[in-house]
């Protein structure tokens, strides 16, 4: 859970960066990208999510970032993925409003996991 207020934190400040950069104060909504249509969110970029997920989870287990530290090193994990922000942003929200999409990334975690854990008995033998 503290990922996904890691993940909502990073696409606030993608957001509202170039807002806070401008001289003149503006009386702006920020533009939060449209969640995908579900129909529309491919394997690989549920692989992609996923992929920017288990990072995320991996630096927040290192416990040696604080929160400003960790929202920044996913930004630049987000930003530099085939996604992108945006993109991100719209799967994640599509995700969290589609059962079939949560199960789909469910999926792709329990691969993961099942393949880096018969990863990692096979070097122990």
């Amino acid at each position: 859970m503290k990922l996904l207020t890691t993940l909502a934190a990073c696409a606030a400040l993608a957001v509202s960066a170039p807002v806070a950069a401008q001289d003149a104060p503006i009386a702006v909504t920020p533009q939060v990208p449209a969640p995908a249509d579900p129909a529309s969110v491919t394997d690989v970029e549920i692989a992609g999510f996923v992929d920017i997920v288990l990072q995320g989870q991996a630096l927040e287990q290192q416990g040696d970032l604080s929160e400003d530290e960790l929202a920044g090193q996913m930004m630049a994990v987000i930003g530099a993925s085939e996604l992108g922000m945006d993109r991100f942003m719209a799967v994640a929200q599509a995700i969290s409003a589609d059962e079939a999409l949560q199960q789909r990334v469910q999926t792709e975690v329990v691969a993961r996991l099942d393949v880096d854990g018969a990863a990692a008995g096979q070097s122990a033998e």
